[in-house]
């Protein structure tokens, strides 16, 4: 059985394997089983204090309140970071919840998030924890897997957004619905702000219950939280119990040394063998423990991949020496030797608190489509809840589009960003084609000769792509403490894309009223009949398949992405807006959704400026760790993301040009059931 912080830690870094999360499945539904509260009636707008037996005046029981709270508080609202997905970025509750993360989490740079806050608090408090982006962050927490529990749920809860929503719901309002503490004073956490997003997520409960039966489940989320709240405190009063990492991993090498003695003699620790040291203090440890921290075998700034750590691993000269919570400890000493535990891997009696996960696994109930042709992988892509469940096949389409784009590059020079990167040449290089798009439009304002039947079926087959807008940014990472500049302008963006908390301006919601306008019936996008809808053509679901799949890899796939997204809010602009807007004026239909993006996509403050300063941002970040190499990189990598959307979207384009062609010269080719929409 695997400790919980093995999948916290793979939870946080999304490299978790799908038999794992499979088994997390098990364990939240057996817990879930446990806090079912059917029988009970909760107000959804009820308060709740922590009511754990715990003192935070003096300075020793404030550090171990705020070592327990750590690991949750480090990732707050973590749960709600992947709330508005392809799927379900277009329902009102959903949009509510999203908004309540952008107003907690997504602080602008002079403000601060609670994250933020409580590292403060640490730091304040003298404590040195990893971050949340450190691979050995749930390191230093490794022998207190009860503790863990409550961090553990805020990253699974954020993988299963869309099959335990209702409880999600629940667990954010008992979040926001617990009064203040003594730590959330030293926090300073604003009682108007809690309050608000505390309304707001009533709010998205109450809208939901209008069209499901659902409160049993909310309430059973809201007690989960409690629960695991709670049990982060589980130990806390024994603290008088605990025991010192420095003394237990003394005590370890007391247990293993006597079958140990004599192999150590090459180990060199300032000058003297580990065997003699350790034949000469026997009985204090400490001095042979100062000097193994000050050695190369001990990597303090990433606990996992010391040399003493290593060599426990397979391959390694002490393989099968240690347990997995003598490991654990192991990695606890090196990361905070002063930390303390309840936990003696050296006692043959050893008990947990916390929910234990089954020994085995199924494999996951998700099925992929029986073929990967663009309609199917739009739909597995729309049906993929977690980055870690995406199929290779989702993956291998990115490489395919994105290997195009390099020979797009190369045959389209002049279409491609400039070859080398220049932040002042780059602004330049956007702005001047910018001007040139708008001067076209501006010297040709006739009504484009374009028919309205071709209208309604061009319309139609944006259909796949614009119900699903802003995908390509909904995989974006955002749990580290601080939110750098380049994740708040693709975050704010993506907002806006979703209509920044509202399902009137929600941009899938305003396309579906146009859809509506013009009489043209759809399936619901997420079921197989729509993809299987013969009045759509193939190459429709080619581009919002990729859009949607780079998202499920956004941690690999962020300088590609940083470049398609300057290409997809740029495109538009000008001529190709402009047009279009005035051939649908001719016909009647409502441009609304055409006007919207020309409006908040514009050059000066919108879309298309904040895509321009993501990648100045992220370059400059690059220059500062790594420079002029991982700006060559990240460059060439950042204009294959910006050609992808040509040759991601070129079938369709191609398509569409040959049926006006036809339906000008052959109408008759253009009757079949495959085009028809009724009206």
């Amino acid at each position: 059985m695997k400790p919980l912080h093995h999948y916290a830690q793979n939870l946080l870094s999304t490299r978790l394997g799908t038999k794992d999360l499979c088994v997390l499945d098990q364990w939240a539904q057996d817990i879930l089983i446990e806090n079912d509260p059917r029988t009970e009636d909760i107000p959804l707008d009820s308060v709740w204090t922590a009511d754990v037996d715990v003192d935070f005046g003096t300075p020793g029981d404030r550090l171990a309140v705020l070592r327990a709270l750590a690991p949750a508080e480090l990732l707050s609202l973590a749960w709600l970071s992947r709330i508005t997905q392809p799927k379900t970025g277009h329902f009102a509750s959903n949009l509510k919840l999203a908004k309540i993360y952008d107003l907690e989490i997504m602080a602008e740079p002079e403000a601060s998030n609670p994250r933020e806050r409580f590292r403060s608090l640490l730091i304040q408090e003298g404590l040195s924890l990893p971050e949340a982006k450190d691979p050995g962050f749930f390191n230093g927490h490794s022998s207190d897997d009860a503790r863990l529990t409550h961090a553990l749920l805020h990253l699974y809860l954020a993988h299963r957004a869309q099959r335990l929503f209702p409880e999600l719901i629940g667990y954010t309002i008992a979040h926001f619905g617990r009064i203040n503490s003594a730590w959330d004073e030293a926090m300073q956490r604003s009682e108007r702000s809690r309050s608000k997003s505390h309304l707001i997520c009533v709010e998205a409960a109450k809208t939901h219950l209008q069209e499901h039966d659902h409160s049993w489940r909310i309430h059973r989320g809201w007690k989960l939280y409690q629960m695991s709240y709670r049990l982060q405190f589980a130990h806390l009063n024994d603290q008088a119990n605990a025991i010192p990492h420095r003394v237990l991993m003394s005590r370890l090498i007391q247990t293993k040394w006597p079958e140990a003695k004599g192999y150590h003699h090459k180990v060199m620790l300032q000058g003297d063998s580990l065997d003699s040291l350790i034949a000469t203090h026997q009985e204090d440890l400490t001095p042979v423990l100062n000097r193994l921290r000050q050695s190369h075998f001990v990597d303090a700034a990433c606990p996992v991949k010391s040399q003493l750590i290593q060599a426990t691993h397979f391959g390694g000269p002490m393989f099968g020496v240690f347990q997995t919570k003598e490991q654990a400890l192991m990695e606890a000493w090196i990361s905070d030797p002063n930390g303390s535990t309840l936990d003696d891997p050296c006692s043959s009696a050893l008990t947990s608190t916390a929910p234990s996960f089954p020994e085995t696994s199924t494999e996951s109930k998700r099925t992929p489509y029986r073929s990967y042709t663009y309609r199917s992988l739009y739909l597995n892509a729309l049906s993929t809840e977690s980055p870690l469940e995406a199929s290779p096949e989702q993956k291998s389409l990115c490489l395919k589009i994105l290997n195009q784009a390099k020979w797009w590059n190369r045959l389209r020079p002049f279409a491609a960003l400039p070859k080398s990167y220049d932040a002042h040449v780059l602004t330049l290089w956007i702005e001047h084609r910018h001007h040139q798009s708008v001067e076209k439009a501006e010297a040709s304002k006739t009504t484009p000769p374009i028919d309205k039947s071709f209208c309604r079926w061009l319309i139609l087959q944006c259909a796949p792509a614009i119900l699903t807008d802003g995908a390509w940014l909904s995989g974006i990472q955002t749990l580290e403490e601080r939110i750098d500049t380049p994740t708040l302008k693709l975050w704010r963006t993506y907002l806006d894309e979703l209509g920044d908390g509202h399902t009137e301006w929600n941009h899938p919601n305003v396309y579906r009223r146009l859809l509506d306008s013009q009489r043209i019936p759809m399936a619901a996008f997420d079921q197989p009949a729509f993809i299987e809808d013969p009045r759509l053509i193939d190459s429709a679901f080619r581009l919002p398949a990729y859009l949607m799949s780079v998202a499920l890899f956004s941690r690999d796939f962020l300088p590609e992405i940083l470049g398609l997204n300057l290409a997809i809010e740029t495109s538009g602009l000008g001529h190709h807006y402009l047009s279009a807007i005035r051939a649908l004026k001719a016909h009647d239909i409502d441009p609304s959704i055409i006007e919207l993006h020309l409006s908040i996509d514009n050059l000066s403050s919108g879309h298309s400026r904040w895509a321009l300063e993501a990648i100045i941002h992220y370059l400059n970040e690059l220059d500062q760790r790594g420079g002029y190499a991982l700006i060559t990189n990240s460059w060439s990598r950042i204009r294959q993301g910006y050609a992808s959307l040509s040759t991601a979207a070129l079938p369709m384009a191609t398509h569409s040009i040959a049926y006006y062609a036809l339906s000008q010269h052959l109408p008759w080719l253009c009757t079949s059931p495959n085009t028809v929409i009724e009206s």
